[in-house]
């Protein structure tokens, strides 16, 4: 995975002419593919369905040496069609060969389907169609760092070299371009571990909490064998008496054992294949980069030898101490029990209650933690809040846009039983764009290029998200036509203007939009005018602190074709859905209808801490 790394921490894509020059320059990757990751429209195969799509170079494949399971792969030509997934081929096609070469609709355009990939590839993570990406018709700036890139090594090369070497490329276009380059480096990580390292510590709290779970079995099935291998002192006392030595006694014992181990490891596989079919429906499974989803060999190779190894943890000392009798003495006894006996089963159950009570306490410390979690202030209210996703026709710009949100915004709020509503570009907790943005009269470098999320919205929005506005005024229809005006949250402006207030100053954002970016080519700056401060709001994850964001109006000016439609509605969700499926359909008939409950969407970013409390407290119990 290669990314471009800032000096201040943090890493971002490459430009297309920073790519360009890593990859002429680079001596140690065979390629280095760029893609873009995103979601369309595909129609023209039965119902209209949203897809996650993925725009590659012709070398993406390359870098991960994957054939085509049916057809062939891109090759580069803009337009020569789409591959698309295993998984859609079988959802829209039923696994039919005729697929490759039927048309395909991707918003709004036809193209051929080139190519069926393999099952077992998924990358992007959830990725269903793959599209051409043509390099030559991006003429942004070394700015515009727009670009994901994977990279496969030459042989022999490490990461460490490879991290060397592009850091030395790095280098020279900082020498070379210090106005878009200043402080921009190199970071090469290893795929596996960009794509493991959120859920890495999780998995290892896992493998700690199984291990607990199997020290405390293998200490109650010793403490049962050793009350076995008491009551069967005289057993083995007359085996031994007829001839039978040390070991031979010693082997019947553990073979008892492994004979338990495997019967408890076979009954194990079977619940083990039932949960992870039903782990993987669940949203945090179903979200990782690698879903187990079968048991194959390794782990029915690893289950074997830990079953081995188990029985002899669990059978070596009641097998030993089964071994050293005293014929004499045992012999003439009826039975019973001894000290020692008493004394080692008293130390395994107080090694079992000693585990017992770590696994309690790391169930409480994560149940809450979760807890602190899903407390957390917001910023705004959630409840009652529905979104759909709304895609517009590629013909809608400008103008023509803003009219046909306006109308779309008309309609929904003429609906029964709506409160409000309003259309944005970034929802909390939903993607965002970001960069530097310029403060009209700033000279200290510090200070002169600030980052923040951009996100746009109509007027109306923050009234539907009960988002306050602290500061100065909300956007208003009143805006359209209007100089460009914008909003900042707390955050904001206790970072940029400290001590102060922002409202009415003046800033520029010179890569948000095709506008912006060419005035500032152009030697200039489009400023927007801050007319009012929000509150903060929790936009990425729960557990992650609010930083600095900009708002600009939708009303004036749409940031994207495919825009959040935030709706606050009492009605039940089946009439809402019912009501909002309607309007939406009226809007534009091949765009699909998807529809989500804002609370829906911040428990998604809760999926993981609420596995983990889960299996954690499984494990407990």
């Amino acid at each position: 995975s290669v990314w471009e790394a800032g000096t201040r921490g943090g890493i971002m894509g490459l430009s297309r002419l920073d790519l360009e020059d890593w990859r002429r320059e680079t001596r140690t990757f065979q390629h280095l593919a760029a893609y873009q990751s995103g979601g369309a429209d595909l129609t023209g195969a039965g119902e209209p369905t949203r897809v996650t799509t993925a725009t590659v170079t012709p070398d993406f494949f390359d870098v991960f040496g994957t054939p085509a399971a049916r057809g062939r792969l891109i090759q580069g030509a803009a337009g020569e069609g789409v591959v698309i997934s295993h998984g859609l081929w079988q959802r829209l096609y039923g696994g039919r060969p005729d697929a490759v070469g039927s048309p395909v609709t991707i918003d709004g355009s036809s193209y051929p389907i080139i190519g069926i990939l393999p099952s077992t590839f998924d990358f992007p993570h959830g990725t269903e169609v793959w599209t051409p990406l043509d390099l030559t018709r991006d003429g942004t700036s070394r700015s515009a760092h727009n670009y994901h890139v994977v990279g496969d090594l030459l042989p022999g090369v490490t990461i460490r070299v490879a991290q060397t070497d592009m850091a030395g490329v790095a280098a020279r276009l900082e020498a070379e371009y210090p106005t878009s380059n200043r402080g921009v480096g190199a970071s090469i990580t290893d795929l596996q571990a960009s794509l493991t390292g959120d859920i890495r510590p999780t998995l290892m709290l896992f493998s700690a909490m199984v291990a607990l779970v199997l020290l405390i079995a293998s200490a109650n099935v010793a403490g049962l064998l050793l009350v076995r291998a008491t009551a069967r002192t005289r057993e083995m006392a007359v085996r031994s008496a007829l001839g039978a030595g040390t070991g031979r006694l010693v082997a019947q014992v553990l073979t008892e054992a492994v004979l338990l181990s495997v019967l408890g490891a076979a009954l194990g596989l079977v619940l083990a294949t039932w949960a992870t079919a039903a782990l993987s429906a669940t949203p945090a499974l179903a979200a990782l980069p690698a879903t187990p989803r079968v048991i194959d060999g390794t782990v029915l190779t690893f289950t074997v030898l830990l079953a081995l190894v188990t029985a002899l943890v669990f059978g070596i000392v009641p097998a030993l101490r089964g071994a050293r009798v005293n014929l004499a003495e045992t012999l003439k006894q009826a039975g019973g029990r001894t000290t020692t006996a008493i004394g080692l089963r008293g130390t395994l159950v107080g090694a079992e209650v000693a585990l017992a009570t770590v696994l309690l306490l790391g169930a409480g410390l994560t149940a809450r933690s979760l807890w602190r979690l899903q407390g957390e202030t917001l910023g705004f209210d959630p409840h009652q809040v529905t979104v759909a996703d709304v895609t517009f026709p590629s013909a809608d710009t400008g103008a023509a846009k803003v009219t046909a949100a306006e109308r779309l915004v008309e309609a929904v709020r003429a609906a029964p039983g709506i409160s409000a509503t309003g259309l944005a570009f970034g929802l909390p907790f939903t993607r965002y764009s970001n960069g530097g943005f310029l403060i009209e009269g700033r000279t200290d470098e510090t200070i002169a290029r600030p980052n923040a999320a951009w996100r746009a919205a109509s007027s109306g929005l923050f009234q539907t998200l009960g988002i306050p506005v602290r500061g100065g005024r909300d956007f208003t229809p009143g805006d359209r036509g209007q100089p460009p005006v914008a909003i900042v949250n707390q955050s904001a402006a206790r970072a940029f203007w400290p001590g102060g207030t922002p409202i009415g100053a003046r800033i520029a954002l010179p890569g948000y939009d095709d506008a912006t970016y060419a005035a500032y080519r152009g030697g200039g700056n489009e400023w927007f005018t801050i007319v009012g401060v929000v509150a903060d709001t929790r936009d990425i994850a729960l557990g992650t602190p609010p930083g600095p964001t900009i708002y600009l109006s939708l009303d004036q000016r749409p940031e994207d074709r495919s825009l959040a439609l935030a709706v606050r509605s009492g009605l039940a969700p089946a009439a809402l859905r019912h009501s909002l499926t309607q309007i939406l359909t009226a809007f534009d008939p091949d765009e699909p209808v998807r529809l989500r409950s804002m609370d829906d969407l911040i428990a998604a970013t809760a999926a993981s801490p609420r596995l983990r409390a889960l299996l954690i407290g499984l494990f407990a119990l």
